[in-house]
């Protein structure tokens, strides 16, 4: 059912201007500007008259914006949103004024008509915040407002223009007000809930904004489009994920724990970062994967290996409506070291809780900026900052004690050391990779794939992911040392980035490879070889192969980054030899030290390296079983690696291909449905789940589709370089209007720097159903810029780049 079938208004909607007109007889949680209107018939035979008009209402002193008012801008089955022009801060001034209403009646172009209106309106003066909100959902109709908004920049066209970062929030339509922790955003959501009551339920574009006395002033109201569909079953979808995801929350905080701790929190990009590697909605046999390979229990048996306390048995990952967190409580108490009186790791743990409730930004920096994971140079500054008076003096004497005992356990290149028996495992399965013999999977029987996937997800447990886990560790552990010597002054920034510009890593040998297999220096089998096995999405069935994508690979040449040689001056191995005497690594020379931070690096990439090439065959493993099944690599995601392998023991193919497809289907939909589920990147507690901030780095997806392509950036300055954009993914920095024309080309998908889900370029995407991520953020977008090729699963919120 339609949007514009579903509900019945008691309000008539008009033109942008007679909208705000007719809600000027409403005003209470809300008001409309002083404003008014001219037709373009009234303009073109007496301008004078209209201009006159203009000064009488608002006066010579007034600064006004001059906006579009057509007729077809705000229909009820389709929006012209940002089409035509509209100019902020307009003097009240004959030229200025009549400058600028020309302009918009000129953006009307031929399909104008006389009774097109243009709307002048008093600017809000003192913004304190300036926003757009959706009443539901703009993706799918989920039940949610949608609030974009930013309160920095005291200007009324960041949001919309998508040219700056800002702020966004989705608030479950059942939220208290009072869920809020913003006083300025609960007087927003009571404005937008007494609209909806004026209008009568029709979902809603709102543009707003909030003055320095916190009046919350209307700019513009339109209807949303039919691109929309709602229905009580969608609502009613969205509610029993999040009362199942609440019982869920509430046991793992309320039921007695043997981890030190009183409470937990959750978040998606803590420890092993599942949103980054799997995506904010992966499909279950990828998140099952992770699981088996990493997240039930090899974590933990990583760092007892390194010297950390043993946990009991805990699993890291957990899944709210599909969606992959962090346990932190788990998390922290991994990285406490041994010997540490229960009170004293109690301390800690709930000291770190604080901390990370009250700065939810930090949710990412879990190992550098909520806990002190290893004994550093600015061990004392670090625990100021992170643990403040948490700690008294003896605890703190305890568990520096303790934690000096396991950072000269663990910054070690000794022979019988966990870096050197990490690196000595993975360098063993890299060697038997190259010894193995092909397998000729098309030929296999359905059991004997199974039992080859078993195999090597043992093989990938024992001898891939758990030596990787330790060499992740130590690589964390150099990095933190690293910052300490910058800290401490024993090292700047910029020798720091040159010594880490120095470390080959296996990443480097890629970009080699594919400069030579661009130039024909390589040869594509040899190339394959070598890196054939990776993929964009490491663990999904999905994702395709490099040595499945050599063209698109081979298409031009990378550029290689520069290796250049490092060494300490003098006053630089002075100064890191007396940080080392100080924090008792005193047998350590400065050189052992540097070349245990460069081992780290390099083993923690190298072996990342290897045991994906486990995965990526146990990935193509599956496939050829699905074969069988009459399952494709689409059908298999939904299925989990634990229900795949019980099909060792069932009757026969043909059973087993006709009951799987059911719970296929089953599973797809289930899949589908938490997808309508916004969830945040920290969930402290059940407030969580339904006020939703979205973090600033998160894109805006557009539609569920995922495409891949290669990649083109275009330049304001000279952006017709790079033509042909046909099947490409095309990066602009803002999400401007400028840039409309790229949807005439046939474009794959779109990735914005800046913009969210009320930008203008996220209602074109979402009107051309074109695969998008809007407002990617500066890091992530400066990835996929200078990326090769990118695989863009708009469905699970995840961005791959080769």
């Amino acid at each position: 059912m339609m949007l514009n079938q579903l509900y019945r208004s008691r309000f008539e909607f008009g033109t942008k201007a007679e909208t705000l007109r007719a809600l000027s007889a409403h005003e209470g949680r809300f008001e409309i500007p002083p404003h008014l209107f001219l037709t373009v018939d009234e303009w073109r035979s007496n301008h004078t008259a209209v201009l006159a008009r203009i000064v009488a209402n608002f006066g010579f002193d007034a600064l006004v914006a001059v906006r579009s008012s057509a007729h077809d801008e705000d229909g009820a089955g389709r929006s012209a949103a940002g089409a035509y022009d509209s100019f902020l801060d307009v003097p009240v001034e004959p030229g200025r004024l009549t400058e600028a209403i020309e302009a918009v009646i000129a953006s009307y172009g031929p399909t104008g008509c006389g009774h097109d209106q243009v709307l002048v309106q008093t600017m809000v003066r003192d913004v304190a915040l300036f926003g757009v909100a959706f009443t539901l959902g703009i993706e799918n109709g989920a039940p949610y407002y949608v609030l974009e908004y930013d309160d920095v920049s005291g200007r009324t066209d960041t949001v919309t223009g998508g040219t700056n970062v800002h702020k966004c929030v989705h608030i479950h339509r059942s939220a208290p007000v009072d869920a809020l922790d913003s006083e300025r955003l609960k007087v927003v959501l009571r404005g937008l809930r007494e609209l909806e009551h004026i209008i009568g339920g029709v979902p809603l574009d709102v543009e707003f904004a909030l003055d320095s006395q916190d009046r919350l002033c209307i700019l513009q109201v339109r209807r949303l489009t039919a691109l929309l569909v709602e229905t009580a079953e969608t609502s009613r979808k969205v509610e029993r994920a999040l009362l199942d995801s609440g019982r869920l929350l509430e046991g793992l905080k309320s039921t007695p724990s043997p981890l030190a701790g009183s409470d937990t929190q959750l978040a998606n990009m803590s420890d092993w970062n599942p949103a980054e590697m799997l995506g904010v909605l992966p499909r279950p046999l990828a998140a099952s994967l992770y699981r088996a390979l990493i997240t039930r229990d090899i974590w933990a048996r990583a760092r007892a290996d390194m010297g950390y306390a043993p946990l009991p048995d805990c699993e890291l990952m957990v899944l709210l409506a599909g969606h992959p967190y962090i346990d932190v409580r788990n998390s922290l108490n991994s990285f406490l070291p041994q010997g540490l009186e229960d009170g004293q790791r109690n301390r800690l743990v709930d000291s770190s809780m604080a901390r990370l409730s009250a700065a939810p930004e930090l949710h990412d920096k879990l190992e550098f900026e909520v806990a002190v994971t290893i004994f550093t140079p600015s061990f004392a500054a670090d625990m100021e900052r992170i643990h403040g008076s948490a700690l008294d003096t003896a605890d703190r004497a305890s568990f520096e004690a303790a934690l000096r005992a396991l950072t000269r356990e663990v910054v070690s290149t000794a022979a019988d050391s966990s870096l050197v028996r990490a690196e000595t495992a993975v360098a063993a399965l890299a060697e038997r990779q190259r010894q193995a013999a092909a397998t000729n999977l098309a030929e296999a029987s359905a059991h004997a794939l199974l039992a080859r996937v078993k195999t090597l997800v043992g093989e990938t447990r024992r001898e891939g992911t758990l030596p990787f886990s330790i060499l992740a560790r130590h690589g964390f552990v150099a990095e933190a040392w690293l910052r300490s010597l910058i800290a401490v002054g024993a090292l700047t920034p910029e020798r720091a980035a040159a010594f880490r510009a120095s470390i080959r890593t296996v990443a480097g040998e890629l970009c080699q490879a594919l400069s030579a297999l661009a130039s024909g220096t390589l040869a594509p089998a040899d190339f394959s070889e070598q890196f054939g096995h990776l993929r964009p999405s490491t663990y999904d069935l999905r994702s395709k192969r490099y040595d499945a994508c050599l063209e698109q690979l081979a298409g031009g040449r990378p550029a290689e980054a520069e290796l250049t040689s490092f060494a300490l001056a003098a006053d630089e191995h002075t100064a890191v030899a007396r940080s080392l005497t100080e924090t008792g690594l005193e047998a350590l020379s400065p050189e052992t030290l540097f070349d245990y931070f460069a081992r780290a690096t390099r083993g923690r990439e190298y072996g990342k390296h290897v045991f994906t090439r486990h995965l990526s065959d146990m990935l193509e493993t599956l496939a050829h079983w699905g074969h069988h099944q009459d399952l494709d690599r689409e059908d298999l995601s939904f299925l989990t690696l634990d229900r795949i392998l019980d099909e060792m023991t069932a009757a026969g193919p043909d059973e087993s291909g006709r009951r799987l497809a059911g719970e296929v289907e089953a599973r797809r939909r289930a899949w589908t449905d938490c997808a309508l589920v916004k969830l945040p990147a920290l969930i402290r507690g059940t407030n969580d789940l339904v006020i939703v901030p979205q973090h600033r780095a998160q894109p805006t997806f557009i539609t569920a589709k995922t495409v891949k392509g290669a990649v083109r950036y275009l330049d304001a300055r000279d952006w017709d370089r790079t033509l042909p954009l046909a099947g490409t993914i095309v990066c602009i920095e803002a999400a401007d209007p400028g840039y409309d024309w790229v949807f005439s080309h046939e474009i794959a998908g779109l990735v914005t720097k800046y913009g969210g889900s009320n930008s203008h370029m996220a209602i074109r995407a979402a009107e051309f159903g074109l695969p998008a991520a809007i407002g990617a953020g500066e890091m992530l977008f400066d990835k996929v810029r200078n990326a090769k090729l990118v695989e863009l699963d708009c469905a699970e919120g995840f961005i791959g780049t080769a």
